[in-house]
């Protein structure tokens, strides 16, 4: 995800200042625990402006589900952020099937009304559609590649494919960076469902 958004090679933006926040201990785990995610907001929200520690995050890129995304403190975290300013991209997750229609987001972050949500496409015969797997809903603003994407895999100086959600939503989230580089004194890029 962070090769998406930064690598010097191929990454969306990769002149920005990158910062990792490790929330869960499992690199492998596919959910994050709702007190985990928390005690990470609140360290964006303790340093996202701290001028001492040069810090300026100005968006968070959220590849990952949360158990009991409905509980108050996540929602507050997320509408902390995004009132303060900082732009919120997560994936929509990968629940979909063929029927576009349906609305499976239940445990996504995706569903919050400060987050854009981003699905994942895929090239069939030279045309960008939606991968299958992409989770779909009326909560879905944006769609970004998200199949046999190639980046960084973690050992250094090397690269692999992955696909999914967790691959579209860093193309947004550099996409926005970039342009809060370019204009730094607007307010947050957010969720539009108006």
């Amino acid at each position: 995800v962070a090769g998406i958004i930064a690598s010097k090679n191929f990454g969306v933006a990769p002149a920005v200042n990158l910062y990792s926040i490790r929330i869960v201990e499992d690199t492998d785990a596919e959910w994050v625990w709702a007190d985990d995610f928390v005690r990470g907001a609140n360290w964006i929200l303790s340093t996202y402006s701290d001028e001492q520690l040069g810090n300026e995050i100005d968006v968070v890129n959220m590849s990952f589900s949360v158990f009991n995304v409905t509980l108050t403190a996540i929602n507050h975290s997320l509408s902390t952020m995004y009132d303060k300013g900082v732009s919120l991209v997560t994936s929509s997750g990968n629940e979909g099937t063929s029927n576009p229609l349906v609305d499976n987001m239940d445990t996504s972050l995706a569903k919050h009304p400060d987050t854009i949500a981003v699905g994942a496409l895929t090239v069939t015969d030279e045309r960008l559609e939606r991968v299958d797997f992409s989770s779909t809903g009326p909560k879905v603003e944006l769609s970004a590649p998200g199949h046999d994407i190639v980046s960084t895999n973690g050992i250094q100086g090397t690269y692999g494919k992955a696909g999914g959600t967790s691959q579209a939503a860093p193309y947004v989230t550099g996409a926005i960076a970039i342009l809060k580089q370019q204009f730094p004194n607007k307010e947050s890029v957010g969720a539009t469902t108006d």
